[in-house]
């Protein structure tokens, strides 16, 4: 499954994600929320509407294996604040 938009509530915030293609990388500087982001999105996939959310970390063991195997889903790629 494929998600254009993910909605949820993460009190006091909500949050409106949309996605342009099946594969989305998530950079940036340290301290600007992409490990929260990605806490966030564990626990999200714990649910009936968002169950098919596939996350990647890169330094997984195997990362690869399994973005090979879900390229036809939504992913999250979460990475430090340094290149990959």
């Amino acid at each position: 499954m494929i998600y254009k938009n993910i909605t949820f509530q993460a009190v006091p915030f909500s949050y409106e994600l949309s996605f342009n293609d099946r594969i989305t990388l998530v950079g940036g500087d340290s301290g600007t929320g992409k490990t929260v982001l990605y806490g966030m999105l564990e626990d999200l996939k714990l649910t009936d509407k968002y169950h098919a959310i596939k996350l990647f970390n890169y330094r997984s063991e195997d990362f690869a294996e399994r973005l090979e195997e879900t390229a036809a889903s939504q992913t999250l790629m979460v990475s430090p604040a340094r290149s990959i």
